[in-house]
């Protein structure tokens, strides 16, 4: 340049460290009309529009001085790519923030490939959060996922509805409600507080939720805030969360606790700590989540150990009922950010949860996480526009994972309140079934029992107990997606008799299951029915599935060492008499001859045929005539 003007150009610097940044401009222009790959004019025509912007936090408020900035930058690349190099940097800051991926991807490059010539490695390891940041922004922008919210019908009303779960049945919803309520009058004034209320919510005849109550009593009592459930597969055991004030050196402090809570004989049980070995008087514990079989209970704390802010935390329920001192999930979940809102879903291997320390779109970002056999895998988004820059919270799936729920207020603007979308494939958890219902004796009496899940082959899936108090049970079990068989579902109760059914594909494709049972005690004299045990028209030769009812009936024996029994065949009235009769003592024969392959001993059994001589119902519809054929076994002695 010549003197003239290089005056000029010290007078624009001047005039630009004045703040005069319009008359500055004026004569970078002029100078760049005849030097237009002048670096150094190019360098503080950059920094005049950039700087703002860094002084203002990044805060982009007129992006034409953003464009600009990165126009001029793009310019002095073009020139001479490593002049000034950190203006790279600005550039990529830029391009990030306007949501042009592309090019904060190639500026921030410039600083990743040439760390030698950046004074600050801070600035480098910006330039690689940048890519990063931009590879995932491109990634998940350009490929959304299905996403139509709606307000939950009955429960999502004008006040405030929040830190909801929904039942493994499928049928009550529990969640908190903030209503603003008038605690008294006076004159020409009235005076309002908010007040959450710990409520419930049951599904009505039409599939849809009613608007729910407060819980009935033991709960919303004290005035302290509880909420934030998770309950188990039959509805009768509930973990929450209990806020009470706590005294740490003379002040008072709100105290996040876990509480639990039993159904008996139709009312909850008061509400009890969890215990010491899983709350601590330092720290928070809230959003519980409970395994299907009661076993695990994930959860949200800010607790020391972790790996910073809130993290999300387990515990072990031990052979005696107590929750076992709480591990870390660890590195894979938690980050040096919070973590929160876990939920486990009912198959027990997929994890939902909060965080704003992975990937995300901004705020707290719901991810998913699949067990596999060294553990919880890699954290997946599970994606745009279900996650925004705002915090994403309150997340949960139904028992057959097409449906997700989750609490925002950010979606209508307004009140809080509880949305269901139906959720994308690739973020659904494992199919499984439900099996729910009472078991009772023929007297109506509640009884203890083992009710198990088998598949055709006996092997046990799934198992649980029976409720003493209430007689109900409820069981869950992973299924196939295709090709799934029929399952068993075996009663066992000592001084019970043999009770076994045959869960059909149909029912199972329903995936909730309500089956109540009868049971019947042991007693000599008395038959019983083998259920399920079928036989095709005039044949006498077992399938495959008569065989694993079989299996159970075998085991049965094996229980009951002391039994005898008669295996019976019977038949409908369809054929001749003499027919029947001769089929009926084969297909006796046929299960006879089963159990004694299973060794036991033939001292304990026989078999013999009845034809369509023993009818229970008449036979003169199928339904009737299906019920006549069966095959029966009678207590000998026992």
């Amino acid at each position: 340049m010549s003197k003239q003007v290089e005056r000029e150009f010290k007078k624009g610097r001047e005039l630009q460290k004045e703040g005069k940044k319009k008359e500055a401009f004026k004569i970078y222009y002029e100078i760049l009309e005849e030097y237009p790959d002048n670096l150094e004019v190019n360098y503080y025509l950059a920094l005049g529009y950039y700087l703002p912007i860094e002084l203002n936090g990044l805060l982009i408020e007129n992006t034409q001085d953003a464009k600009n900035a990165i126009r001029v930058i793009q310019k002095m690349y073009d020139v001479c790519p490593f002049y000034n190099i950190q203006v790279h940097l600005y550039a990529a800051r830029l391009s990030y923030l306007l949501e042009n991926f592309d090019d904060a991807i190639k500026f921030a490059t410039v600083i990743v490939e040439n760390p030698d010539l950046i004074k600050k490695s801070t600035y480098v390891e910006e330039a690689e959060m940048i890519i990063k940041k931009s590879n995932f922004y491109q990634k998940i922008l350009s490929n959304p996922v299905k996403f139509d919210p709606k307000p939950v019908v009955g429960i999502s009303t004008h006040h405030d509805e929040y830190l909801a779960t929904i039942s493994p049945d499928d049928e009550y919803f529990y969640f908190t409600r903030r209503k603003t309520i008038k605690m008294q009058e006076a004159y020409f004034q009235e005076n309002y507080v908010d007040r959450e209320y710990f409520s419930y919510s049951k599904r009505n005849k039409n599939g849809d939720f009613e608007v729910g109550e407060p819980m009935p009593y033991p709960f919303n009592q004290d005035g302290n805030n509880e909420g934030s459930p998770t309950v188990n597969l039959r509805n009768d055991f509930l973990i929450f969360v209990k806020v009470t004030n706590v005294k740490i050196n003379n002040q008072n402090y709100p105290n996040y606790d876990l509480y639990y809570s039993e159904l008996i004989g139709g009312e909850w049980t008061e509400p009890a700590n969890l215990g010491d070995s899983v709350n601590r008087i330092d720290s928070w514990e809230s959003q519980p989540s409970l395994s299907s079989n009661g076993q695990l209970l994930f959860f949200a704390s800010d607790r020391p150990g972790g790996f910073g802010g809130s993290d999300i935390w387990y515990t072990e329920r031990g052979d005696d009922g107590k929750w076992r001192k709480p591990k870390n999930v660890g590195p894979m979940i938690n980050t040096s950010r919070n973590e929160r809102s876990p939920f486990l879903h009912t198959d027990s291997k997929t994890l939902y949860f909060s965080s704003a320390g992975h990937d995300g779109m901004g705020g707290m970002d719901i991810f998913y996480s699949k067990l596999g056999e060294k553990g919880w895998q890699k954290p997946v988004n599970i994606g745009y526009p279900i996650n925004t820059e705002m915090d994403e919270v309150d997340f949960f799936v139904n028992l057959k994972g097409d449906i997700a729920y989750f609490s925002s207020n950010h979606i209508d603007g307004k009140d809080w309140n509880i949305y269901q979308f139906e959720l994308h494939e690739e973020a659904r958890p494992r199919n499984m079934l439900l099996i729910k219902g009472e078991i009772k004796d023929v007297e109506g009496d509640k009884i203890e029992a083992i009710v198990q899940i088998r598949d055709t082959a006996s092997n046990i899936i799934a198992e649980t107990k029976v409720n003493e108090y209430s007689g109900k049970y409820a069981i869950a079990a992973e299924i196939k997606k295709d090709g799934q068989e029929e399952l068993i579902l075996n009663v066992k109760n000592e001084g019970y008799a043999y009770d076994t059914r045959l869960i059909t594909v149909e029912e199972i494709e329903k995936r909730i299951v309500t089956d109540d049972i009868d049971i019947e005690k042991i007693e000599k004299g008395k038959s019983y029915n083998l259920n399920n045990i079928y036989f095709a028209t005039n044949k006498w030769d077992l399938t495959a599935k008569s065989r694993a009812i079989i299996d159970l009936f075998v085991e049965f024996l094996e229980d009951n060492p002391t039994i005898k029994v008669e295996i019976q065949g019977h038949t409908d009235d369809i054929g001749t008499e003499e027919d029947n009769q001769i089929l009926s003592e084969k297909r006796a024969e046929s299960v006879y001859r089963y159990i004694i392959e299973k060794k036991v001993s033939p001292q304990r059994l026989r078999y013999k045929g009845y034809g369509e001589l023993m009818p229970i119902v008449p036979n003169s519809t199928e339904e009737g005539r299906a019920k006549n054929r069966r095959t029966v076994f009678l207590i000998l002695d026992n």
